[in-house]
């Protein structure tokens, strides 16, 4: 019988011992490899806050928790997400522990929104001085999307063409720029931009400009993912308005990561326009976004 690769076999043999696979997070393929090996007990399955019943609903969103994390703050954990298909599969970036626990990572919006009607397998990997180990997985179904109410729109901005822009009309909304230009961009014209962000994405121009979507009717419900480039730790934030203008919640999405943001009003406050702004607006600061996978119902 073989030894595995990864072990280091030290004894009196001419034969050379095998040399360690280091793993890498960033890695998709080998951790969603790694995800399917055997777990170890050290670690606790990890929980959706979404579906305490064991049930998602697909509007809801999936925010992934690991509590009693068996880590220290220098560790890393990547999540991983296995639907029932190819497009159904995820894994985080890599984050550090720190003092988070639990530790609660969000799962995108077109992942979740992908993997309605099935079943999912979520783990995560715990990665110390290089050396990767696995939790016990949580299975849990992801329910259909409902059929009352508006049709759900999904804009990636493949269709789009590259180039500059002031205003922007796109199914169900419309972008404008405010202070500069926005820009559709293949993401992979930017460096230092991992994750969920693919393909066509909309950048600002500098830190001096401001994006706001309009709808065309009110919304209760919308999600994107959003990556923020910053030269000096400063924030983004996205505000949220009723159609009279009234602010009904403004987030911080910053600084320099990602972010996949989820948003579900309440009837009474419908949801007209949402703006994303530099902390910094019109400072001589370097704090850039860019825009993906935008979900509105």
């Amino acid at each position: 019988m073989q030894p595995p690769t990864n072990w280091v076999i030290t004894m009196n043999s001419s034969s050379p011992a095998p040399a360690a696979t280091s793993f890498d997070p960033l890695d998709k393929t080998q951790v969603q490899a790694f995800a399917k090996g055997e777990a170890s007990a050290r670690h606790a399955p990890p929980t959706v806050i979404e579906a305490s019943d064991g049930k998602l609903n697909p509007l809801l969103g999936a925010t992934v928790s690991i509590s009693n994390l068996n880590a220290g703050p220098n560790d890393t954990v990547v999540v991983n997400w296995e639907g029932e298909n190819e497009s159904t599969q995820w894994s985080s970036l890599p984050t550090k522990v720190g003092n988070n626990n639990p530790l609660d990572i969000a799962v995108p919006a077109y992942i979740v929104i992908a993997s309605a009607e099935m079943f999912v397998r979520i783990t995560y990997i715990v990665v110390k001085d290089g050396v990767p180990s696995l939790s016990p997985p949580l299975t849990l179904k992801v329910e259909p999307i409902a059929s009352q109410g508006p049709s759900l729109i999904h804009d990636d901005f493949e269709d789009a063409l590259l180039g500059t822009f002031t205003e922007l009309k796109r199914p169900g909304m419309t972008i404008k720029a405010s202070g500069g230009t926005l820009e559709i961009i293949n993401r992979g014209n930017i460096e230092n931009i991992r994750g969920d962000i693919t393909g066509k994405a909309i950048l600002s121009s500098s830190s001096k400009v401001s994006l706001e979507i309009t709808f065309d009717t009110e919304t209760i419900f919308f999600a994107f993912s959003v990556a923020i480039l910053s030269g000096n730790n400063n924030d983004v934030f996205y505000t949220t308005y009723t159609n009279n203008d009234t602010e009904i919640h403004k987030r911080n999405v910053g600084p320099t990561r990602q972010v996949n943001c989820w948003v579900t009003s309440d009837q009474n406050n419908k949801i007209k326009k949402i703006q994303l702004k530099p902390s910094y607006f019109n400072h001589d600061v370097y704090t850039r976004f860019l825009l993906d996978n935008f979900w509105l119902r």
